[in-house]
């Protein structure tokens, strides 16, 4: 029994130096289900301000700025709708653990959008990273789209994100 309670010990110690802070506590979830399903509902309603409200500070900053956010964020939605792209509907998101990113917390979380193409239906499997700084309670988002791609973004964003943190991919399914 000692032996088992000495792995269990060394698993959460390991864990702990990878950067691998913790489970979330029922606050925490609570808090970032709550920013996480603004995000939903403005995009539901293509009310790219209140997406701005919720976002990351520092990646407004990327943008030059929250106007030069909404102002980009209104250019992609007029792009998609030129497209043919229509937001269906999103499938409540689901928080991962709590990492250990500095002088921030971090939460990846996975997301399910179903979105029309013209006459192609597509389920759109995301994330985004819920972002607080440590000593405070408010959470804030960056969205993952682009984060594979240019993990740099990230890496300027968020310096101390755990470096063996493996981000999840993003993955388009053809429904019908």
């Amino acid at each position: 029994m000692n032996l088992v309670r000495f792995a269990l010990v060394m698993l959460l110690c390991i864990r702990a130096a990878l950067g691998h802070a913790a489970t979330l506590s029922d606050e925490d979830q609570k808090a970032i289900l709550a920013v996480v399903n603004v995000v939903r509902q403005a995009s539901l309603r293509e009310d790219i301000e209140a997406i701005a409200d919720v976002t990351f500070e520092p990646l407004m900053e990327l943008f030059g700025g929250r106007e030069s956010f909404i102002n980009a964020g209104k250019q992609s939605l007029a792009i998609g709708k030129s497209l043919g792209i229509t937001l269906i509907s999103s499938t409540p998101p689901e928080p991962g653990e709590l990492l250990d990113a500095g002088e921030y917390y971090a939460c990846v979380v996975r997301e399910v959008y179903v979105l029309r193409i013209e006459e192609m239906t597509i389920r759109d499997t995301g994330f985004s990273i819920a972002v607080r700084k440590k000593g405070l309670s408010g959470w804030s988002l960056i969205g993952g789209a682009g984060l594979r791609k240019a993990p740099q973004v990230l890496n300027q964003l968020l310096p101390d994100f755990p470096s063996t943190y493996v981000l999840p991919k993003n993955v388009q399914e053809r429904l019908q």
